[in-house]
């Protein structure tokens, strides 16, 4: 049995180097994908997922503003940058990209600085859900100070909620509604059609 003392260290499980920002939430580190866990920023290039990104307005708004979450990235984390990865308790998505925490030189954690800065929203998909708290104070913070993309008119009043008691589809008002108990409350059930789009309650949130 390992040391008490040992299991922290053991969560760093390895450094990498930035090659590349693929998205605002997505990186190419030492040859991997690296998908950062419990945010999700606009959809920067034309793909299926930014009709699941309606709350940011039309695709052609989502994709605008996705470009500038890029963009903020890109300038925290420049390539040859070397990075420390933090797991949760699942290590990969279905598509095989690692899924971490991503601390910089200085220590702060990207995650948690995009969040805070404005330019995501939060996305909790449990099992890994070790700092939703703490995410959402970021989140909240970047709301109420028109952070980032959050300074954007179209999206400004994009409503905060609280996670309630709610669990079906039935009991939501709203499409957006049924994205925040989705994405941020983590109800996966809402995509319970079985085809794992990550669409939520498809009656109401169909195109």
């Amino acid at each position: 049995m390992l040391p008490l003392m040992l299991i922290p260290f053991l969560l760093f499980a390895q450094e990498c180097i930035i090659e590349k920002v693929i998205d605002g939430d997505t990186l190419l580190c030492s040859g991997e994908k690296v998908r950062l866990i419990g945010i999700d920023t606009p959809e920067s290039t034309m793909n299926r997922r930014v009709y699941k990104q309606s709350e940011f307005g039309s695709p052609k708004e989502v994709i605008a503003l996705g470009i500038k979450a890029k963009r903020f990235v890109m300038g925290v984390v420049s390539p040859g940058t070397r990075v420390r990865l933090e797991f949760d308790i699942q290590r990969r998505d279905k598509y095989g990209r690692l899924l971490a925490y991503v601390y910089l030189p200085d220590g702060r954690m990207l995650n948690e600085l995009i969040l805070r800065e404005g330019y995501a929203s939060l996305l909790t998909i449990p099992p890994n859900v070790k700092y939703t708290d703490r995410f959402r104070e970021a989140f909240k913070y970047a709301r109420e100070n028109n952070k980032g993309l959050w300074a954007e008119a179209k999206i400004r009043n994009f409503p905060v909620k609280r996670c309630g008691d709610k669990r079906y589809c039935s009991q939501m008002n709203s499409c957006d509604e049924a994205i925040f108990y989705f994405r941020v409350c983590g109800l996966k059930r809402l995509d319970g059609d079985g085809d794992g789009d990550g669409i939520p309650c498809e009656k109401l949130c169909k195109p």
